[in-house]
């Protein structure tokens, strides 16, 4: 059975470990104070799940991040992450 949620938050655990995935410099963004994300899309099937996440606002730039993660002994770890940069925008309110 799938699950499907929608709601709009403040940085999540999802972009907690974004953080730290900055910290270890995978990503090259300079700190982003008006970033505003949400999760708009969660699906659990099992010890599976995909989470969509959108980010406005990351240095200028908007992006959906889409996760996949696995529960491993309890706990949910990303697999992978596929991302999309839309093109054109400066920021939540682009054209």
């Amino acid at each position: 059975m799938s699950r499907s949620t929608r709601r709009s938050s403040t940085p999540s655990a999802t972009t907690s470990q974004a953080t730290g995935c900055q910290q270890r410099g995978i990503d090259r963004f300079p700190a982003s104070p008006d970033l505003q994300s949400s999760v708009t899309r969660v699906d659990i099937v099992g010890n599976a799940a995909s989470v969509r996440l959108d980010l406005d606002n990351v240095a200028g730039h908007r992006f959906t991040d889409f996760l996949n993660l696995l529960k491993i002994n309890g706990q949910w770890a990303v697999v992978s992450k596929v991302f999309y940069l839309h093109p054109g925008l400066d920021g939540p309110t682009g054209a």
